[in-house]
């Protein structure tokens, strides 16, 4: 019998990365509303034990009910609330390839699925839990959740970009090395493009200069810590490379009208 391979399924299972930005377990008051005027820029999972807590947009409410999962989509601009409470596990993820390309960046309605609230306690079970065995099935039933989730909008099909050896592997070394310093002329010296070429080509593939898409992934990724965690403004200043808070400052109110003190009170 003649081999049967597949190159592009396994090109897919070895760039496919689901990515946890910031997750936890919580319950909150009525101080859970926020509003957003812009996309996060990364997809949330929510799955609701209780409460009375709805997500807004184009219009229209939306109830989150206990013993669903929701999957709020990358560039979903929207506002979230309740009447009194919400007690709910909830994931900021992303689902990209090795380029960072996000797969759920087609979607424009939030998905929705049944997701018993039995089922969602050893979610957290899993989550708390420091067995690997049981984190790395967590993973597996993480990327379950959204192919479930997606099954939902047969409309809308996952696409895989595909970008030049290039621009892939600046992309890449973007990612892993996210920083207010880094330079195009750092990139092009650890991918051994010339900056002329890479610059073109970047623009036309990710349609973007290099300079702004590195800002827009760092702004984003300052935006969900100062939203969704406690850590201190100027550890977050630090972490991305910003020389100090005032540049810092003045960086992120450019991309969200607010300084990051005024924007977390705002949001949180």
């Amino acid at each position: 019998m003649p081999l049967i391979s597949s190159s592009f399924c396994e090109e897919i299972i070895n760039s496919l990365s689901i990515e946890i930005l910031i997750s936890g377990y919580q319950r909150a008051g009525t101080e859970w509303s926020k509003s957003r005027f812009i996309p996060p820029h990364y997809s949330k999972l929510y799955f609701i034990l209780g409460g009375d807590a709805f997500i807004y947009y184009n219009g229209i409410r939306h109830e989150l009910r206990a013993g669903n999962v929701y999957l709020i989509p990358t560039d979903l601009v929207y506002d979230n609330g309740c009447e009194s409470c919400i007690d709910f596990l909830y994931f900021n993820i992303r689902l990209t390839n090795k380029s960072g390309y996000d797969f759920l960046a087609s979607y424009t309605e939030m998905l929705e699925c049944e997701y018993s609230t039995d089922k969602t306690r050893e979610l957290i079970s899993e989550y708390t839990s420091d067995d690997l065995s049981k984190v790395l099935y967590l993973k597996a039933e993480l990327l379950n959740i959204v192919l479930k989730l997606l099954a939902t909008a047969p409309q809308v099909h996952l696409t895989n970009k595909i970008y030049s050896q290039s621009v892939s592997r600046a992309l890449e070394y973007i990612h892993s090395n996210l920083s207010i310093r880094l330079s195009i002329d750092e990139i092009c010296q650890n991918i051994y493009t010339a900056r002329s070429t890479l610059n073109k080509r970047f623009h036309n593939e990710v349609g973007t200069s290099i300079g702004t898409y590195i800002d827009t992934e760092i702004l984003t990724r300052c935006e969900q810590l100062l939203v969704d965690t406690d850590i201190p403004i100027s550890q977050i200043s630090e972490r991305f490379g910003f020389c100090d808070q005032f540049y810092f400052s003045r960086k992120f109110k450019s991309k969200y009208g607010q300084t990051p003190q005024k924007y977390r009170r705002d949001m949180r």
